[in-house]
Formats: structure tokens, sequence, C-alpha cells
């Protein structure tokens, strides 16, 4: 898989998420500045979060 791919499905996978979590707990509120917050935050952090380099945090495994 090329790079790209790779940070696109990581990103898509964060946003997923988010939506739901979105979907499930804020939908219904009134507080239009924590919703926005949380989407910003979502938008931000799978952008982040899908370019950040978790190998060398991860155990080693003996294959």
């Amino acid at each position: 898989m090329t790079a790209l791919l790779l940070y696109l499905l990581k990103a898509n996978g964060a946003l997923l998420l988010f939506a739901g979590l979105y979907y499930v707990g804020l939908r219904r509120l009134t507080f239009y500045t924590l919703n926005r917050a949380y989407l910003l935050f979502a938008l931000l952090f799978s952008a982040l979060y899908s370019a950040l380099d978790v190998g060398p945090y991860l155990p080693p495994t003996n294959a």
C-alpha cells in the first residue's frame, strides 16, 4: 500500500469514529459552541493522528 492510501484510510477511520461519537452523544445538545469545538478537534486530530508514526512506541513482535 502506498503511504498516501494508508494515511487516507487512517484519517477516514478516525473521522468515522468521531462522527459516530458525535451522532450518539452530541447531536441533540443545544451547546453549539461545544459541538463546533468538538467537530474542529475531530478534524484536526484525525489529520495529525494519521501523520504520526506509532511504530517505535509499540512492542516488538517475534515472528
